[in-house]
């Protein structure tokens, strides 16, 4: 009974179908890649790649300095074998291949092991990205893109006749373009394409290498030419009409990145400070405020310990930040002393209530993230009463963020749904938005 599933495996085309299916993954994936090495446990599984290969027994070949490399599906120990020789070497990025431990896949493997129905233990070769994750981060990497392949266990599929498998490929081919990035790949993706960029300091914070790192391609992904960013800038605008900016307004950007908000405010003639702990994110601020011939003064601070003045900005904006701040009532405190009686401050939240707000407790719970903060609107609102901010009302934006569908058929879903998204976006509805944008003015 041990080689039960093995007869089925021998002669099965999904075994063919996984490689195809990972290999167009792995393409999208390294599209810009220039440079990179493979390392497997035994042959190239990418061979139609035509990169350098190496073997686990040859892991003391590893060259000084490579761009990428390419893990394809290691063991446990096979992974920290890897790890341990990373140390010392010029490695920019790692992309792995690996097979998920959470996958249903995983358990009816585990299941057909316990019946003696397989040889093949899957925790051998199944792992946890949690885990992966925290041993790569503590060699200097930080998680930068997770993709999934893969969504109908492959376990199902070998007792199906041949013909029949070749015939689903249409379908497995579909299920991956449009579940491979939503977070229906954390439970239902077999494989992960998991995506590691080196950040530069480790005795810096866990937020501010993670930011740092995101600042290397941030403004590739998050650009007038991507869908992704196509939404990302149309949301900037409507940030604009509720901050009610105008000519000789003092702004303050908490949190400002690689400088989007704040560049789009200063064209308006908006005075714009903005802040970010991250030096590399500053870098490309400063550059891009350039380009564009604007004037922002960019100040490497932390939000929680501005060292700015009191009572001096007329508007004060901030993304994402109160999720990652180590305490967010001493962050709104300070957004409060800095603002002036009867300014405005926006803060923005990812709504708990919503189905984005249901993917990033999953990728807290998982520990895919950094080390994200929960926040109800209600929550929030009490934080301000507090300090003296009074609330005044809600900027719903992204009905549409965590269904799970490709960012190119979510920006056509935008465009049809415009209107009525601008009706609701200030409605009692933007309670089930993804992103809320909250105003508060100081009394």
């Amino acid at each position: 009974m041990k080689n039960f599933f093995e007869r089925f495996k021998k002669h099965s085309p999904v075994e063919k179908l996984i490689h195809d299916l990972s290999l167009k993954a792995v393409c999208r994936f390294l599209k810009s890649e220039k440079k990179f090495l493979e390392i497997s446990d035994s042959q190239e599984f990418f061979s139609e790649l035509k990169v350098p290969h190496l073997s686990l027994n040859q892991i003391n070949k590893l060259p000084e300095k490579v761009d990428t490399i390419l893990l394809h599906t290691p063991t446990d120990d096979g992974l920290q074998k890897i790890i341990s020789r990373l140390k010392n070497k010029e490695i920019s990025r790692i992309v792995i291949l690996e097979h998920n431990k959470h996958s249903l896949d995983f358990w009816l493997m585990k299941l057909a092991y316990k019946l003696d129905l397989t040889e093949e233990n899957p925790d051998q070769h199944f792992l946890d990205l949690n885990e992966v994750t925290n041993l790569i981060g503590r060699n200097n990497f930080g998680l930068m893109k997770i993709t999934g392949s893969f969504f109908i266990p492959k376990m199902l599929l070998i007792f199906l006749p041949n013909n029949i498998q070749v015939a689903l490929y249409g379908l497995l081919k579909f299920l991956d373009n449009f579940f491979s990035e939503s977070w229906f790949k954390f439970y239902f993706a077999r494989n992960h394409i998991v995506f590691y960029q080196r950040y530069s300091d480790l005795t810096k914070a866990r937020i501010d290498s993670i930011y740092t790192s995101t600042a290397l391609n941030f403004d590739e992904k998050y650009n007038q030419n991507t869908w992704v960013g196509k939404m990302y800038f149309r949301n900037i605008d409507k940030l604009m009409k509720l901050l009610e900016l105008k000519p000789g307004d003092k702004l303050l950007d908490i949190g400002c990145g690689t400088g989007n908000y704040s560049i789009v405010a200063a064209k308006v003639g908006t005075e714009v400070t903005g802040i970010d702990i991250s030096s590399e994110m500053l870098a490309l601020a400063k550059k891009k405020a350039e380009k564009e011939k604007v004037k922002v003064n960019f100040i490497k601070t932390d939000a929680e310990k501005m060292n700015l003045k009191a009572n001096y900005f007329d508007k004060v904006v901030t993304a994402s930040v109160p999720q990652v701040v180590n305490d967010l009532d001493v962050l709104v405190k300070e957004i409060s002393r800095v603002l002036k009686p009867d300014g405005y401050a926006v803060i923005h939240i990812v709504n708990p209530f919503s189905l984005a707000g249901i993917e990033t407790i999953i990728l807290k719970f998982l520990h895919f993230l950094p080390p994200v903060r929960i926040i109800t609107p209600s929550s929030l609102r009490k934080i301000a009463s507090r300090h003296d901010l009074i609330y005044r009302e809600t900027l719903g934006i992204e009905f549409h963020q965590g269904l799970p569908i490709p960012w190119k058929w979510r920006w056509m879903l935008i465009k049809k749904i415009d209107g009525f998204e601008k009706k609701i976006s200030l409605s009692p509805l933007s309670a089930i938005a993804a992103q809320q944008y909250i105003k508060f003015k100081k009394i």
